[in-house]
């Protein structure tokens, strides 16, 4: 007789089961009793039995591994097996089934005084035991494993080859208990925090193995307030606490906290360990102020103006913040609290000597239990002297009527600031204007220029504007004075009682008037054919200058009385056939500017007298 043994624990299905355990059941009612020989098949071959094991839990699960309290269900199967073709089992019965569970202890399953009684079992009829519970312990584990051994003695076949033997055998199974495990975890695994504040951690620590751990030891080497030590965490219990880490490590931005964790499992398993890792960026706190513009130009004796921002850049808010200048009094403020990402922004002014002035302003804020903030900003005042000049000389000249007055334009920029869009304006005298110049600080420019033709005296106004460094504009003019000569003079010739033979003998008069608006200098007549030259030096002067200064003045008339006598021959050269005497005479005279006011440019200059000539 031959007993075969197979353990089912991972090939016979849940379905499997049920559908053997109908079947058997059914063999089981109608054989209560082992039946005789006669219900051997006949001419059988072999007597053998298979005998395997299943392990479920309270749901009828399939178990392949267990760990401490876990609550195991076993069966065990007794079967006939199938035969190579051509052979034929023979039926088997009786006997006794056990279990020997893993604490040692034995539990009768079937047969004997106490089981239920083992049928006949046939192909295609087995015996399915009663269910045996057992709660595993984790002091069952030997090398990892549970052992649970079937025992099954004194079944018999028979009818078969070995029909008068008993029948003894085991079948051991074995279940892995799951290892001791434990598992530790940081949250959140990443956040954020600003320098000076506190990082919060959540540690959790999870037994997640098959055994009781004691003596486990939480260990983190940058947060220290973290560490602990746990005497017992027993199987799929967790413990959890928090802990705080303050970052405040200067130029510091990211920081990676480690936590590690060790366990002691019950006596013959290795130590366990795990870790966990969490990321900790760490932000700057800060406070931002600003004055704008960076850099301004202030005429001296204006007030410099300023914008000023100041700036919460933070996700959290921040209290007191107040605002200092030393250099811009009018510029300090009490702002108070501000909220994340809030901005207050403000004007003020100052005042400030001529140059250059540095104005600072510093604010401070504080975000409570993490920093006080501070920041500064600063610009620069350019405060400039103007002193922008414009002369037009000369201040007075004389001109003649038709002509033009001649300029020099002189150009000063005496102030401390560059001027752009410098424009020169003179309406009466084109020529002298200019436009688009930028003048450099302390910068001089020179030009001549001319008037239009004049007719009469004028005075000659030039303004210059440009704009100063703060936008403003700046002017300045000046101012030329033309006088406008009209000279003009007559001479006249008249006759005075006189005859004319063949012996010239004539008195004539003579005299010149300043019929123009200008003196008139070096002033004399000729007088023509008889070559005479007429001034205030002469014998023949009858007299007329008023003012006794040998200036033929605006309105004088100056007198000479001329006696002409002259032979044939001599003087004038009378033609025979003469009926007349023709005298002309030309006046001249000295304008303020030096020309010689005369004919033909003045046609009043000359003047003619024909006297007949007596027989």
């Amino acid at each position: 007789m031959l007993l075969t043994q197979r353990n089912a624990v991972f090939l016979i299905a849940v379905a499997a089961l049920l559908a053997v355990v109908a079947v058997a059941l059914f063999q089981f009612t109608r054989s209560p009793l082992p039946v005789s020989a006669q219900q051997d098949p006949p001419n059988c071959d072999i007597s053998t039995v298979g005998m395997s094991v299943i392990t479920n839990d309270a749901d009828g699960r399939n178990i392949t591994e267990v760990s401490h309290g876990t609550e195991i269900r076993f069966r065990v199967i007794l079967s006939i097996p199938e035969l190579p073709p051509g052979q034929v089992g023979c039926n088997y019965g009786g006997g006794r089934l056990s279990l020997t569970m893993p604490d040692g202890s034995v539990r009768q399953v079937a047969g004997g005084d106490s089981g239920p009684i083992i049928p006949t079992i046939r192909v295609g009829a087995v015996f399915i035991s009663e269910v045996v519970a057992y709660t595993v312990d984790q002091g069952d584990a030997v090398d990892g494993d549970i052992l649970v051994t079937a025992n099954y003695e004194g079944g018999t076949s028979y009818s078969g080859p070995d029909a008068d033997a008993d029948t003894q055998a085991q079948l051991p199974t074995r279940l892995p208990i799951a290892p001791p495990e434990i598992e530790i975890g940081i949250t959140p695994s990443n956040q954020s925090v600003y320098r000076g504040g506190n990082a919060t951690f959540t540690i959790t620590v999870t037994n997640n193995g098959g055994f009781d751990l004691s003596n486990v030891r939480i260990t983190d080497s940058l947060v220290t307030n973290c560490d602990r030590t746990l005497s017992r965490l027993v199987m799929n219990e967790s413990e959890a606490y928090t802990c705080e880490l303050r970052p405040a490590i200067s130029g510091v931005n990211r920081v990676s906290v480690v936590a590690e964790v060790q366990g002691n499992p019950p006596s013959g398993q290795a130590e366990v360990s795990a870790s966990a890792r969490a990321e900790v960026s760490v932000e700057d706190v800060n406070i931002s102020i600003t004055m704008s513009p960076d850099t301004q130009n202030v005429r001296a004796g204006a007030d410099a103006s300023f914008e000023v921002t100041v700036f919460n850049p933070n996700t959290i808010g921040m209290s007191e913040v107040f605002v200092t200048s030393t250099s811009a009094p009018d510029c300090e403020r009490d702002i108070g609290a501000m909220a994340a990402g809030e901005t207050s922004s403000y004007r003020c002014i100052g005042a400030y000597p001529s140059g250059l002035a540095e104005v600072t302003a510093m604010v401070t804020g504080i975000i409570p239990e993490i920093a006080t903030l501070t920041d500064e900003a600063q610009v620069v005042v350019e405060v400039f002297e103007l002193g922008l000049s414009i002369e037009k000389t000369p201040p007075v000249q004389t001109i003649r009527e038709g002509s033009r007055a001649s300029f020099t334009i002189n150009v000063n920029n005496v102030g401390g600031a560059p001027l752009i869009g410098v424009s020169i304006s003179d309406p009466v005298s084109p020529d002298c204007s200019r436009s688009d110049l930028t003048l450099a600080a302390d910068e001089t420019l020179t030009y001549e220029c001319t008037s239009g033709t004049a007719s009469e005296d004028f005075i000659n106004e030039i303004i210059i504007s440009g704009i100063a460094p703060d936008g403003n504009p700046v002017e300045s003019s000046s101012q030329a004075s033309i006088r406008v000569l009209h000279p003009n003079t007559r001479v006249e010739v008249t006759e005075l009682d006189t005859s004319v033979l063949r012996l010239v003998v004539q008195v004539l008069t003579i005299t010149e008037t300043n019929t123009g608006d200008s003196p008139l200098s070096d002033v004399y007549v000729d007088v023509d054919p008889i070559g005479v030259r007429l001034d205030k030096d002469s014998k023949e002067w009858i007299g007329g200058d008023v003012s006794a200064d040998s200036i033929l003045d605006p309105g004088e008339t100056w007198e000479w009385r001329l006696i002409a006598v002259s032979l044939a021959g001599e003087g004038i050269i009378l033609p025979a056939n003469a009926t007349e005497v023709e005298y002309i005479a030309t006046g001249h005279g000295t304008d303020p500017l030096g020309t010689d006011i005369t004919f033909p440019a003045y046609a009043s200059e000359q003047d003619a007298l024909s006297v007949p000539i007596g027989n």
